[in-house]
């Protein structure tokens, strides 16, 4: 395993568009690497719908060989839990009455990086990450999004309803250094039993 880095290529990971469990055989074609059914193919596409990055070092192949990596050493990979506090991006419409929370995350990484790895995480969440990623990290929409609506029964509106929602990210792999952290534990389990790693004991 590679000296951890700090992280530059995380790719973002949209919500699950099922709750289905993994199809009888799956993880053992995809772990092998063989052939999958158009069927089974859709299936993973819908676990992990990718948010589009738009550099050419995710579009090359990025994400599947950071998966292949993982499958590769997955004996030596590590399911964490981690609870993470902050509040959602107030900056562009100042929403009044917003206050810290705590979102538990679920996770996986090297065993060998999981402390640097929650340290990380834990920064992202907050907005305090300052070393510089290809693309924006998003990790801070675990705590919600501010969404602003413009129209209400089709009137425009003199000034907009301010709501709180949730993100459509919601999980995160780390292509340079082979983690991954979500905050739905479906999506993070059936991820992790795709790839062959175990829940830790």
């Amino acid at each position: 395993m590679n000296v951890y880095q700090s992280p530059y290529l995380i790719q973002r990971i949209e919500r699950a568009r099922h709750s289905d469990e993994l199809p009888v055989g799956l993880a053992a074609k995809y772990q092998a690497g063989t052939e999958r059914t158009p069927e089974e193919r859709t299936y993973i596409n819908d676990l992990m719908p990718l948010d589009y990055m738009g550099s050419s070092e995710f579009e090359l192949g990025a994400f599947g060989k950071a998966m292949k990596s993982i499958v590769a050493n997955r004996a030596d990979f590590r399911r964490f839990k981690l609870i993470v506090t902050g509040m959602p991006d107030n900056s562009w419409y100042k929403m009044p009455g917003l206050t810290e929370s705590n979102v538990e995350l679920f996770g996986f990484a090297h065993k060998d990086h999981i402390l640097q790895v929650k340290a990380d995480i834990i920064l992202m969440a907050a907005d305090l990450f300052t070393s510089r990623t290809k693309e924006r990290i998003q990790l801070r929409d675990v705590f919600g999004v501010v969404q602003s609506t413009q129209f209400k029964d089709g009137k425009r509106l003199r000034k907009s309803i301010l709501s709180l929602e949730k993100s459509d990210l919601s999980a995160w792999l780390n292509i340079d250094n082979l983690w991954a952290v979500g905050s739905e534990a479906y999506q993070m389990d059936r991820i992790a039993e795709l790839l062959g790693i175990q829940v830790s004991s």
